[in-house]
């Protein structure tokens, strides 16, 4: 296992989150039950230089063809407002991820970094994705649902860390991520 996996197994097997190590080590699979939903997070590192480790959460839905536009306008419309990371969107998919990385170069990768690149991520995702929920489903327009969340209406002040669940499989849709 290279090093800057190793590192991110040896901070989740601390906190007591759960993995499930792909291939020969190369990328973690990571649950996660938030307020808002369950969610997969993939690790992944570059172990040549510049070595990086990067976190992907995938969203549990799949927009359907008639509202892809509308979801990519508030996949635009969060990222806005996001400090760290990114949301990305196979439009042709209709899959949203956020993305987390941060570079390590030569030093050792200290466990605080881990935990905050891996918490910000769920954080973020979990926050946001009833936005990418409500608008994918119709039951609101894209910019109601953001001013409502940048107005700070939303419903979830819990301060707790997210649980880790059981993990189920991959699905195929990661094929492109974890290949890369």
């Amino acid at each position: 296992m290279k090093k800057v996996m190793r590192s991110t197994t040896e901070f989740c097997q601390e906190q007591g989150i759960r993995t499930d190590s792909i291939g020969n080590g190369d990328a973690l699979r990571i649950g996660l039950r938030g307020t808002n939903g369950q969610f997969l997070t993939y690790a992944t590192s570059k172990e040549d230089e510049p070595r990086a480790l990067v976190f992907r959460t995938f969203c549990p839905i799949t927009v359907s063809q008639h509202r892809r536009a509308e979801v990519a306008e508030a996949v635009v419309r969060a990222n806005l407002g996001v400090f760290m990371g990114r949301f990305d969107y196979d439009i042709d998919e209709g899959q949203i991820s956020f993305t987390t990385s941060v570079i390590c170069g030569q030093a050792d990768l200290d466990p605080e970094i881990i935990k905050h690149l891996l918490f910000a991520n769920w954080s973020v995702t979990d926050r946001l994705f009833p936005v990418f929920s409500a608008v994918a489903f119709g039951t609101t327009s894209t910019q109601q649902t953001i001013e409502q969340l940048h107005s700070g209406d939303d419903e979830s002040d819990d301060e707790s860390e997210p649980e880790t669940p059981s993990l189920p499989h991959p699905g195929g849709r990661l094929g492109r991520f974890l290949e890369n």
